[in-house]
């Protein structure tokens, strides 16, 4: 037996290749959600692009759709230090000095606890 037109389903946003667009935009805005919550990313915008591509048979009756989603996000931010320049015999080192690290090993108790910086809901 034949199939007609009214035997399958109206592409709509919401039903388009059985739901994966959705699927896809949740993926991507996970990642997204993650990256603005994390300490070491740099500031700025983050982007979610869908694309949806539709290739015409000859005949213009049908046509192969393709799903696709993409995200920009923030890369983690530069990190600067100052470093001093020094012989040991004749090896040219350098040699850093960061007063808020801790030396290794450390002490037992000189560890203390640091907040995060960002967080989602502002907790």
């Amino acid at each position: 037996m034949s199939q007609g037109i009214n035997d399958y389903n109206e592409i709509t946003i919401n039903n388009i290749a059985g739901g994966a667009l959705e699927e896809k935009f949740q993926a991507e805005l996970t990642k997204v959600l993650t990256n603005i919550n994390d300490p070491n990313a740099a500031e700025g915008k983050r982007e979610i692009t869908l694309k949806i591509s539709m290739k015409p048979n000859a005949a213009g009756t049908a046509m192969d759709v393709v799903v696709k989603s993409t995200c920009s996000l923030q890369p983690d931010m530069a990190v600067e230090t100052m470093a001093f320049l020094g012989k040991e015999g004749v090896t040219l080192k350098a040699y850093e000095h960061n007063p808020d690290q801790f030396r290794l090993p450390m002490q037992e108790g000189s560890i203390v606890e640091v907040l995060p910086k960002k967080s989602i809901g502002g907790n």
